[in-house]
This record gives C-alpha cells, structure tokens and sequence, in this order.
C-alpha cells in the first residue's frame, strides 16, 4: 500500500496516489490566453486556485475545465477593449536584449551592498532568479519588491517574508468631542474641519432625488467631485506642496531620462500621471507622490489597471524616491525613512501605494486592499475608511517633506557621501 506523505490516505497504486498528489498539491497551474501567452496560476495560502473570473478551485482538474469551458481570459480581454481604448495597452514582452542589459546590471552591483536577511538568502539574488523566469515586464525587473505579489512570495519562507514588511502606526482619526467651530486653530483644526466639509458634500449627493453616485460618469467628475476633496485638499495646509492635477510631465522622471541622454537629440519627457504631490515653484521641484485615475473598474485583472498599478505608477514613484535621497545628499540617516506615496483611482474604488528603500538594492512597495467610496448611506462606513486612509498617507507626506527641507549641518570637513545604491539599481524604461 502507498500512502500520502502530508495526509494519512492510502493508495493502491502509484497511479492513484500521483493523480492525489497532483489534485491536492500541486502549487501551480499553468494555462494559455488566447495571445498563446503562458499563465502561472499558484495555489492560494487557503489552498485554492483563483481563476481570472475570481472563482475558486480546490483541484487542479476543477480548474482546468472551469478554465476550459469558459475561457475566463477571453471574456476579460473583450471587456477591457470594449470599456476603453486605453485599457488596449498591453504589459511589453521581455526581449532577449532586455534580459542581456538587466543580467549585465545585476552583475554590476556589489555583493556588500545587497540586502541580506537573517537566514542568508540574499533579496536581489532571489529578485533576479524571479524576473529571468517572466515574459512580460515586471517591477522586479526594476527591483522593486511588491509584497502583495504572491508570486515571488513563494521564493521566501514565512520568517523571511516577515522582514520586508513594517509595522504601520494606526492612528485615531476623529475626535467625537473635537468641534470645528470652536476655538478653531488652522494649526490643530484643519484636518478636522477638512474632514467634516467632505462629510457634508457626501452627504448632500446621497440625499439627492438621483444620487450621482449610482450613476457612470467620465473622469473628470470623479476627480471634482470625489478624488480633489478626499485626497488633494488635504494638502493645502502643507507649506510649500500642493497637487497638479493634469498638470506637466514629472520632472524626476524627465531627469532620469535625460541623465543619459544624447545632447545632440530632443530632450525626452517624463512620464506623466494624472496627478502629481509636488513642491511648488519652477526650479528643483521635487516630488512626494502621483495619482492614476480611470471612470471604470473592471476588476483587478483589468488591462489598464494592471499596467498602472503594477507597472507604471511604481516606476514612477521609484523615479520620485531617487530625487528626494539625492536632495538630502543620501543622508543615511533619511535615506531609510524617505517614502513617496500613489493612488490607483478606478470610478468609486481606490488603491493606496506606499515605496519606500529598505536594504540594498531594492525597494519595497506595499498596497492597501481596494477600498472604495460607499454610493449609499448604508454603505458610508466604506466612506469612511477611504477618507481615514487618505489622511494617513497625507501624514505620511508631512514627515517625508520634514525629512527633505529640514536643514542638517554637518561639521565634518570630510564631505564623502555615502555610495547610493538606489542609482544602482537597473534603469527604469
């Protein structure tokens, strides 16, 4: 008799115990989209797979005729065209020449200057090994860590994965007994008095006869109605910053393209996000966060919002994070606290982005869980939540612009900056 090493099943023959093991352990799947395209599906920390569509299957079998007969893929494919003709853009392909300059990068960085954890695994090493196996472009390909990526989660144990992440500090938000009318102070009292007027203006579109947030509108409304006073107007306290919404290119990426620019050729631009946290005047700007925004969400395997949100938007803000440690010279003791901040805007939902450096060569990226504004009164928790959130990230900008325009002295006459390894890393396409 044979028997299961995990469970205690037995099994006549070796055949049955492989279909048992390939059932019931398998760690992955892979399938085809209609481009021909191979997808790796990995099995769930609950054990399941997640197919495109978001059902779930406990077997390999399960999944693959769930797959088969209803090419998922097709139907997402056609959505996103039909939606929008920006959701057409298309995550490129990794060509051989891509992977020749990224293995050529790789070998340029110094082995003491990598991160490396407790039980000796080096983090760029695993981060290398994980971006040769793709096909398509990926933030590892950049060396930023994703640690919502569950892919290249499966490559570190429990312990090591523990290392990357921080503790958040949650911070009570609303004060029952805080009146804004009295004794109000622009210093204490701004924050709260922001906080009701966004209140107000909600509650006025849920008491209307047709409530507008029930209805499609196109991006410009969300951002006037919704995302300007939740997520800009918190700002217009901090001294010297404020957002641009569909303002110029951002100047860190336009540097970054134009370091290694050929003079005698147009200038290139930078990428340019539909907003931009930025330090106010014309001459070394400097940048503390971006925003993508859509009219439509379509789920989390949407073609647009896969692009901006895993691709685009963390390029960028590595772009921004660069610029803020150079201003600072690379201060050591900043560079490790010197984080930039996106938003993924998508109709009613939102995703919120933290990047920040955290050892050698990488830098990580954490994401919030979609949360999205309540289109009822019923549903103003979710509201709520969402508003809570974006203070918390304006916080988190007020202690980055501390960190940079704060002035240091430094009264040693050895002027040696400390070797960035940020610069290092693999250029940014």
């Amino acid at each position: 008799m044979l028997s299961c090493e995990i469970y205690s099943f037995t099994f006549n023959n070796s055949r049955t115990l492989k279909t048992h093991n390939r059932e019931k352990h398998s760690d992955k799947i892979s399938v085809h989209d209609i481009q021909s395209n191979e997808q790796i599906i990995y099995r769930g920390e609950n054990g399941t797979f997640s197919c495109f569509c978001m059902k779930q299957f406990s077997t390999v079998t399960g999944f693959e005729k769930h797959y088969r007969d209803s090419r998922c893929m097709v139907v997402i494919e056609a959505e996103n065209v039909v939606a929008s003709e920006v959701s057409s853009v298309s995550i490129k392909s990794v060509s051989s020449s891509f992977k020749t300059n990224y293995t050529s990068m790789f070998q340029q960085m110094a082995q003491d200057k990598k991160w490396i954890l407790s039980s000796g695994k080096v983090v760029e090493d695993v981060m290398f090994e994980y971006a040769m196996d793709l096909q398509k472009e990926n933030a590892a390909h950049s060396f930023i860590l994703d640690l919502s990526d569950t892919s290249i989660k499966k490559r570190f144990n429990d312990e090591e994965w523990a290392e990357p992440t921080v503790d958040e500090m949650r911070k009570e938000i609303f004060k029952c007994s805080e009146i804004r009318f009295n004794q109000y102070s622009h210093d204490t009292s701004y924050n709260i008095d922001k906080i009701c007027h966004i209140v107000e203006s909600l509650l006025h579109k849920y008491q209307n006869k047709t409530n507008p947030l029930m209805l499609p509108h196109d991006e410009s409304w969300y951002n006037s109605h919704l995302w300007v006073p939740i997520i800009d107007s918190l700002y217009d306290d901090v001294e010297g910053i404020h957002c641009a919404r569909d303002g110029p290119s951002s100047s860190s990426s336009r540097k970054r393209k134009q370091s290694d620019q050929d003079t005698t050729v147009r200038s290139k631009i930078g990428r340019k996000p539909d907003m931009t946290i930025r330090s106010s005047g014309s001459v070394n700007v400097l940048e503390f966060g971006a925003a993508e925004a859509a009219s439509f969400y379509h789920g989390r395997a949407d073609k647009k919002y896969m692009y901006e949100s895993r691709i685009k938007l963390p390029k960028l803000l590595k772009d921004m994070l660069y610029y803020l440690n150079e201003s600072v010279d690379w201060k050591a003791d900043k560079r490790g606290r010197i984080e930039v901040i996106g938003f993924v805007q998508s109709a009613l939902v939102i995703e919120f982005l933290t990047l920040y450096q955290s050892k050698g060569y990488v830098c990580c990226l954490t994401r919030t869980k979609h949360s999205e504004i309540g289109d009822s009164i019923a549903k103003f928790s979710k509201t709520l939540e969402v508003i809570a959130m974006s203070l918390r990230m304006k916080l988190r900008v007020e202690n980055c612009v501390r960190l940079v325009t704060k002035e240091t002295f430094d009264v040693d006459f050895d002027h040696t900056i400390p070797s960035p390894t940020l610069i290092e890393s693999i250029t940014t396409p």
